[in-house]
């Protein structure tokens, strides 16, 4: 019998441990009124402009991009767009990165007009 319990114990616990995928919005402070459209990365023009509106996406892809200093509230020009399935040249903060365009689809960025 105790046997029996160490081993539920045991498939309990790797149930528990199992990671799960989280979903992470990152959004403005509410005080904060978006002035312009907000448009997917994805679709800014090339040499375009905007400030980052919020990020979407799993917990693990918002915390890198965050330490990559894509924040809400940074201003980025996209520089170069790959072929259709390539990547996206950004400058964020005087450093210019590369980010996969599926990564990129889910940038929301807030452009004048």
């Amino acid at each position: 019998m105790a046997r029996e319990s160490i081993h539920s114990m045991k498939a309990g616990n790797n149930k528990m441990g199992e990671k799960q995928k989280s979903q992470i919005f990152v959004t403005r402070s509410p005080k904060c009124k978006v002035k312009g459209k907000v448009i997917p990365l994805v679709d800014l023009e090339l040499n375009g402009t905007g400030i980052i509106s919020h990020i979407c996406g799993d917990s693990k892809i918002v915390q890198r991009l965050s330490d990559l200093g894509l924040t809400p509230n940074s201003k980025l020009t996209l520089t170069r767009k790959m072929h259709n399935s390539g990547p996206l040249e950004v400058i964020v903060r005087r450093t210019t990165l590369a980010i996969a365009r599926d990564i990129a689809a889910n940038i929301f960025i807030e452009v004048k007009g």
